[in-house]
């Protein structure tokens, strides 16, 4: 028999359990047998399902819409920036066609 290489999460006994099995999502990745599985399982669905004790809500002050918040600031003007002198095309920067265009003489 294999080592054992797990430890049970309900009783706590070690057991074997081949790691490229857990692909197929089963018991043996967190119980020894399926009842140590089901005692687990219902362990878990039964703290859940008890309602945490609800914390003491803190007064939130909501300020109205009214006064200006100390956070507001003027709006900020945003200058457009200047355009770009358009790029000579692929053909022209070859050398190709001209820049200009010339008379014919």
């Amino acid at each position: 028999m294999k080592e054992p290489n797990h430890i049970c999460k309900n009783c706590g006994k070690p057991y074997y359990h081949c790691d490229n099995c857990g692909k197929l999502h089963d018991y043996r990745e967190m119980a020894c047998s399926p009842e140590c599985y089901m005692e687990y399982q219902d362990a878990i669905i039964a703290a859940r399902a008890e309602e945490p004790e609800s914390a003491p809500q803190e007064e939130i002050a909501i300020e109205s819409a009214e006064a200006p918040s100390e956070t507001e600031t003027a709006p900020v003007e945003i200058e457009a920036a200047p355009v770009a002198a358009a790029k000579p095309s692929k053909q022209a920067r070859k050398g190709r066609v001209p820049n200009q265009q010339q008379s014919k003489k």
